[in-house]
């Protein structure tokens, strides 16, 4: 039919609005339930926890506290989100019952109206039945039917429209007897609602929630977004942090103590009458804390502290490092518990203004702080003590048996050996010596010793690789001013299962000999097995107070080793000696320590200049060593894809931690002897076992043409002793088109370098 000829009516009647949410209904309701379903099906809540919080039989207790925290928050007699999806599903059948009883409109028929067929044309046989049906359908003879009228009128219509000619031509052409139709267009909103009645209700109801409920709602959402600086961390938090963590007096104890300030430790409960006396016979056995008396507040405008909440806090994690959680009452273990869950994020947003700083000792007191949180550790304790069922005294017992293991890799790596042992001997050997596993035995129940072999697989093993390239440029040498990307490959396996890997090898090559290896072959055999072409890249670091898991490098010949004995302890950087020693750098002892390789760096943060006519023969061994990557770059920006990644990696073994943990790693590249962080730290929080990672590192060149010595960090935010160390030594040639430049530090650099900012008076702020 021809628009033109129809009509409009505007219906406000209000039954389209059952439509409307039948609609709705559908569109959510299937989508979500089918969802719903599947993922409960896939993955249980239960089994999910007990992967990553039960990782040994110390974790029991965490477990069934998550465990029931769990069940508690999310799980009912009948669980809400059943309720809410069944009476949604109710109230679609109900609608969809309610919608069925409309009428929907067709073609009109009124031979089917007359109980007619379609082919009847006889005047007779359309009258007889008119006058059938009229006579059972007048409302004359249907008094209390409203109905009947309804039908007889339809009736009426249709005789008519079988004899008049008039009336037959509108149906032909616009279906109906009547002539053009009209478009009805209906309001999907209930009847109520459009009803003149209650005009004065609903502009209330709109008054109230435009003008009054959602003004409410954003301003209250806003005012509590507008106090945290991230998810988690307050932005007065921030503010404490950017204004006390100094760059020069950092220690972990005053690392400590500005943690404690945190906005977020002031919602500990504080009960003075149940917690003063545990905390002041607690308090006597820490001698880094002072007395009650002589706590320090920090001084901040517009920030509130709580005394007593800063205090208590201070005390419960040094509680947590000293693991004497037995003396605590119910309540405080909760409060130490509250204060522990919050330390992850505190850590990170203290590294947020360490970057600024650029102070390496400030860097790693910070995520060292994190470490001793995490696994409830002293400053300077025994790595070992991260073992499971491994305290001082078994720690104790063991030196005193002769077997002394100073790192986890030391441990693991002679564990692993032991196992392979059929027949283990009963017996110390000759010099009085008993095996590792015989001391374990005997200081320990199979339980503990199976706890301990587990964690051997949990803990992690890096292997590190990195390439320095510069992008955009066809040639790959480093020129001065220029922008170099280093490009660390990150791969992370178990420490057991990398040392049993290797015990195995060490065992076959023994068995195809015919004999016992010599020592020094045993000894390599230990060692990671590092590909030619990069042992003149790789280096050991060897600290003096905490082992790190480097690829020890293998020297060339008894005589180099003799011959760099001298330069272990340098008595200086600028002697006359060292510039000697300096000159000749193919003599370098790739297991130097960290105080001789430091030495080579000049006083301006980023290296000396050495003098000497080897560079042309250094450029060719780089050559001869440079690996092309495995993917070559075609343009895809790696950054926006590892924003898509799942931030899920290995759960970390922490019983004494509330909170499941994941591992964490910070990759970075510094410069140790001027306490410089050359780049920002990077975090890595997806790195999953027998995986691979790459991390892009990206710095400017110093301005001056040297050989740079750098050093290559990648730290564990929850483990002690299994962090990465590697020297790095970068040619930095003079660019093409470069004049001669003076040696002088950017204003960047100098302030980075230098104490100036750092060195108020601390008495000041409080």
């Amino acid at each position: 039919c021809s628009r033109s000829n129809m009509e409009f009516e505007y219906d406000q009647s209000g039954d389209n609005s059952r439509l409307f949410l039948f609609g709705g209904l559908i569109c959510y309701l299937v989508p979500a339930t089918i969802s719903r379903l599947t993922s409960e099906a896939k993955e249980d809540v239960n089994e999910k926890l007990q992967k990553k919080a039960l990782l040994s039989s110390l974790c029991e207790e965490k477990y069934e506290r998550l465990r029931l925290r769990e069940k508690k928050g999310k799980r009912s007699v009948i669980p809400i989100w059943t309720i809410i999806y069944v009476s949604a599903w109710l109230g679609l059948f109900y609608t969809a019952y309610q919608i069925s009883g409309y009428e929907t409109e067709s073609f009109y028929d009124p031979h089917s109206i007359l109980g007619l067929s379609s082919d009847v044309t006889d005047g007779a046989s359309i009258k007889r039945a008119y006058r059938e049906l009229s006579r059972l359908y007048h409302p004359d003879k249907n008094p209390d039917d409203p109905e009947a009228a309804t039908k007889f009128m339809k009736i009426s219509k249709a005789y008519e429209a079988l004899t008049d000619p008039a009336t037959i031509e509108n149906i032909k052409k616009y279906g109906n007897p009547d002539g053009p139709g009209i478009a009805q267009f209906g309001i999907a909103l209930p009847a109520w609602v459009v009803d003149p009645e209650n005009s004065q209700l609903i502009l209330g109801m709109y008054f109230f929630v435009f003008l009054v409920l959602l003004p409410l709602v954003v301003g209250s959402w806003w005012y509590n977004r507008a106090q945290y600086f991230s998810d988690e961390v307050m932005l007065q938090t921030v503010k404490i942090f950017g204004t006390f963590i100094r760059g020069n007096q950092m220690s972990i104890k005053n690392l400590i103590e500005r943690l404690c300030w945190c906005s977020e430790f002031q919602g500990i409960p504080v009960r003075p009458q149940l917690d003063r006396p545990c905390l002041e016979k607690l308090i006597k056995e820490f001698p880094d804390l002072p007395e009650l008396k002589k706590f320090r507040y920090p001084r901040i405008p517009e920030v509130k502290l709580k005394e007593p909440a800063i205090i208590k806090s201070r005390i419960l994690l040094y509680v947590q490092m000293s693991r004497m959680h037995d003396v605590l009452p119910k309540d405080l273990k909760e409060d130490l518990n509250y204060c522990l869950a919050r330390i992850p994020a505190l850590v990170d947003s203290m590294i947020e203004i360490a970057k600024y700083k650029r102070r390496l000792s400030l860097l790693m007191n910070i995520i060292s702080l994190s470490q001793l949180m995490i696994q409830g550790l002293e400053k300077d304790s025994d790595p070992l003590m991260q073992i499971p069922h491994l305290e001082w005294a078994e720690l104790k017992k063991m030196s005193q048996k002769k077997v002394r293991l100073k790192s986890l890799e030391e441990f693991y790596r002679t564990f692993a050996v032991e196992c392979l042992d059929d027949e283990p001997a009963p017996e110390p050997n000759k010099k009085g010596k008993m095996k590792l596993m015989q001391v374990l035995q005997s200081m320990l129940v199979p339980e503990a010793i199976e706890d301990i072999r587990k964690f051997g697989y949990i803990c992690p093993h890096l292997e590190v690789s990195h390439e320095l390239t510069v992008k955009g440029e066809t040639s790959q040498e480093i020129t001065t001013n220029s922008t170099v990307t280093m490009v660390v490959k990150l791969r992370r396996v178990g420490m057991l299962k990398k040392y049993l890997e290797e015990a195995k090898i060490t065992r076959e090559n023994m068995t195809v000999t015919g004999g016992d290896a010599p020592e020094e072959t045993a000894e390599e055999a230990k060692a990671p097995v590092i590909p030619a072409k990069y042992l003149k890249k790789k280096k050991v670091v060897k600290k003096k107070k905490k082992t790190v898991a480097s690829k020890p490098a293998v020297a060339e010949n008894e005589a180099d080793k003799a011959n760099e004995q001298p330069e272990e302890e340098p008595t200086g950087a600028d002697t006359e000696d060292d510039k000697k020693q300096n000159n000749n750098k193919d003599e370098d002892d790739d297991n130097s320590s960290d105080d001789e390789n430091e030495n080579d760096v000049n006083p301006m943060g980023f290296g000396e200049i050495e003098e000497g006519d080897d560079d042309d023969d250094d450029d060719d061994e780089d050559e001869e060593d440079y690996v092309p990557p495995e993917i070559e770059d075609d343009g895809t920006d790696k950054s926006k894809l590892k924003e898509h990644k799942i931030r899920e990696s290995v759960p970390v073994h922490c019983p004494l931690f509330p909170e499941v943990k994941e591992e964490c790693w910070f990759v970075f590249l510094a410069m140790p002897r001027n306490d410089t962080c050359v780049t920002q730290p990077i975090k890595v929080f997806t790195l999953k076992d027998e995986t691979e990672e790459e991390v892009e590192l990206v710095f400017q060149t110093p301005p001056v043409a040297d050989t740079y010595a750098f050093t290559l960090f990648v730290v564990s935010d929850s483990y002690d002793g299994v962090s990465f160390e590697e020297k790095v030594e970068m040619v930095v040639k003079k660019g093409p088109e470069q004049a001669e430049v003076e040696d002088i530090v950017s204003e960047e650099d100098s302030d980075a370098l230098s104490d100036e900012d750092d060195s108020g008076d601390e008495s000041d702020d409080f």
